[in-house]
């Protein structure tokens, strides 16, 4: 019984210490986790963010930033619609210009005749 009350009040502790740290847990998570799903539409999960920080002041920390970076990466790669290209998208494009643009076996440079010029 000696052993055990100080591991109970070692656990109660440290799991308060972590409760106290999460601020707006539940209000963040949703344009956070919208921000790491592939499948969500881009301009809702914008709706969200700037729902959750309307009136609010930034802090370190809270990933503003983050979203700001990811905001800015995905703003010109999204559809009009706002949804994100599939993977694979730029592979499977390339893969379509090399089919219909075979390369002309006269072009390559290691068959080319150099000339000296100085």
């Amino acid at each position: 019984m000696k052993r055990l009350l100080p591991v109970l009040f070692l656990c109660f502790i440290a799991s308060s210490l972590s409760l106290g740290q999460n601020t707006n847990t539940e209000e963040k998570q949703n344009w956070y986790d919208m921000m790491l799903d592939p499948n969500t539409n881009f301009f809702e999960t914008q709706k969200a963010f700037y729902d959750f920080w309307e009136g609010k002041t930034p802090e370190k920390g809270q990933g503003y930033s983050v979203f700001k970076r990811w905001e800015y990466y995905w703003s010109n790669r999204v559809d009009v619609n706002g949804n994100f290209p599939e993977s694979g998208h730029v592979r499977t494009e390339y893969s379509r210009f090399v089919r219909e643009n075979p390369v002309n076996p006269g072009l390559k440079s290691s068959q080319a005749i150099w000339q000296e010029l100085g």
